[in-house]
């Protein structure tokens, strides 16, 4: 690669990134309004950026390819509150943290419909989750997950 072609690479990353970054740190420095601490708002900083991941993961799986944040509002769909929820529980997350994620992404989705970036709250009805509800879930993972290992171990086929 010419130097050219990587200075201009690195030029098409850094605008992705600064649009990306305007609309997280303006929802951040409404936080620091709002009376905040720091600690709190690296919490929701970091929450924010996990859901973002998970959602270009899910974004990518039906063919939508951008990394700018912006470009996947418009595909940000009711059910993936549920959805990024579902995947905490079945990751064996544990209940404080789903929790303190969900009530990061209430806020965002919040946000994102307060400042017109979006034209619903895809969080709304998004509940926490109980600690009975996290034992049966992770329960769930883990009998699931030693089905996985012992179909694998034993060859199975990709379609079982």
């Amino acid at each position: 690669m010419t130097n050219l072609f990587k200075s201009f690479i690195n030029s098409i990353m850094r605008i992705m990134s600064i649009i990306y970054d305007q609309i997280i740190n303006s929802f951040l420095d409404d936080l620091k309004l709002s009376g905040l601490s720091n600690n709190s708002i690296r919490f929701y900083k970091s929450d924010i950026s996990s859901f973002i991941s998970w959602l270009r993961q899910q974004l990518r799986k039906t063919g939508i390819l951008s990394d700018n944040f912006r470009d996947l509002l418009p595909f940000i769909k009711q059910s993936f509150a549920q959805d990024y929820k579902n995947y905490l529980i079945a990751a064996g997350t544990p209940h404080v943290s789903i929790n303190r994620k969900l009530s990061a992404l209430r806020k965002f989705s919040i946000f994102l419909y307060s400042r017109e970036y979006l034209s619903f709250d895809f969080a709304k009805n998004l509940q926490n989750i109980s600690v009975a509800a996290s034992k049966k879930a992770i329960n769930f993972y883990a009998i699931t997950e030693d089905f996985r290992k012992h179909l694998e171990e034993n060859k199975a086929s990709n379609n079982t």
